[in-house]
């Protein structure tokens, strides 16, 4: 199972993913560096964007919204252990000040090192 993080353009509008009301890219933190993430573009111009996979077993949090957002619009997820659950948005803005932090294993401070001296 995976986490999927998506973020760019369709037609010139923005979406986006929040976790727990945070841009994702900053609930994820360098835990990104641990997932999939592909570019993709699409044949509309100013169409395309990244999607990121993080795998739910990286995922340290027993309990988390998701919400996919556009101008205007979205749809919004209550996750809890191995449940997803459709939620409304007014439900979403309810539940996000009792939603534990966020967390996602992320690199140890010796690969970090290592990378460091990979990248230089």
């Amino acid at each position: 199972k995976f986490l999927t993080v998506v973020e760019g353009d369709f037609e010139g509008v923005k979406f986006w993913t929040e976790i727990n009301g945070k841009k994702a890219n900053m609930a994820l933190g360098d835990a990104m560096l641990n997932s999939a993430s592909f570019p993709f573009k699409c044949k509309k111009p100013y169409t395309g964007g990244n999607i990121i996979f993080v795998k739910m077993s990286d995922i340290e949090s027993e309990e988390f919204l998701v919400a996919y957002k556009s101008e205007g619009i979205g749809n919004y997820f209550h996750v809890k252990g191995d449940r997803v659950e459709k939620i409304e948005p007014t439900e979403y803005e309810e539940l996000l000040s009792k939603m534990p932090e966020f967390r996602v294993k992320s690199f140890s401070e010796e690969q970090m090192d290592m990378m460091g001296a990979f990248f230089g």
